[in-house]
């Protein structure tokens, strides 16, 4: 494998998954990235893989965060009169602590480069943004906007038109890296290939929603990534669950721990898998 694509799709709190696959495949398997995409909770790994900082994303993701960092609760009412259920702040600050933009446009002028992807409510449109220098003003609000969940979370304004999360579109982000000089693109998927079963049935509206999307994810994982990447002649390696994670708002920390491990494990199966090929 020469050149190599990454590409991260959502999850919120079980994006722990991807982190330890990252994790392993940068330590154990010695890999870099030409370019990495990634939406919702993929999104705010970009920077962090772009710039070579998996401490830092293990940090965040194996427990040194909580809800509180994450999201500011309204409750109901209060919610559908702002719009959202939780304010975004929290999570703003966060990506401002770790967004470096100069690390970011010299990771550009060395080829390195990241996509995000969010939606546009007003045109309905999906709409990508790279980490490119003459933009990074507006990279941190895309970022943001791409990790946020309509309903339950505040939508972001940029340039006058409000932005949600990319992954109720796109929640598998290859196809920004289709058309580009990449031998392989790896797809790290916080999801299972396969729609769980769960034990019993979601109650209240965010669980409803959260499982609607991870239906509707999962049939789109199967059936598109792997005949688009096909048809642009690169390699496919992807990395998923074996089983439901688990709700992706709930950000506990031994969980999350279980969770990385998860991910920790699977890479090594896959890539096991893949070198004796």
């Amino acid at each position: 494998m020469n050149k190599i694509g990454l590409v991260l799709g959502g999850g919120g709190r079980n994006g722990a998954f991807a982190v330890g696959a990252i994790y392993r495949l940068t330590s154990q398997y010695n890999m870099s990235f030409d370019y990495i995409s990634g939406t919702s909770t993929g999104a705010l790994m970009t920077t962090f893989v772009l710039l070579d900082e998996i401490e830092d994303l293990n940090d965040i993701y194996r427990g040194g965060i909580s809800n509180d960092d994450i999201l500011n609760s309204r409750g109901l009412i209060s919610g559908f009169f702002n719009g959202a259920l939780s304010s975004t702040a929290p999570l703003s600050e966060l990506i401002n602590r770790y967004m470096d933009k100069d690390a970011v446009k010299r990771a550009w002028e060395n080829n390195k480069k990241a996509v995000v992807t969010c939606v546009n409510i007003r045109t309905g449109n999906i709409e990508r943004r790279w980490s490119n220098p003459d933009d990074l003003d507006d990279w941190e609000k895309y970022v943001l906007a791409s990790a946020s969940i309509p309903v339950l979370m505040d939508p972001v304004e940029i340039g006058g038109d409000l932005y949600v999360d990319g992954g109720l579109v796109e929640n598998i982000p290859v196809n920004p890296l289709l058309d580009k000089d990449l031998d392989t693109i790896i797809v790290i998927t916080n999801n299972p290939l396969e729609t769980a079963h769960l034990e019993e049935n979601p109650s209240g509206v965010k669980d409803i929603l959260l499982r609607t999307i991870d239906v509707m994810l999962g049939e789109i994982t199967r059936n598109d990534v792997p005949d688009k990447c096909a048809m642009a002649g690169k390699k496919l390696i992807t990395i998923s669950p074996d089983k439901y994670l688990g709700d992706s708002l709930d950000f506990n920390s031994e969980k999350m721990e279980k969770i990385w491990l998860a991910g920790f494990d699977k890479c090594g199966i896959v890539m096991d898998e893949v070198i004796t090929e």
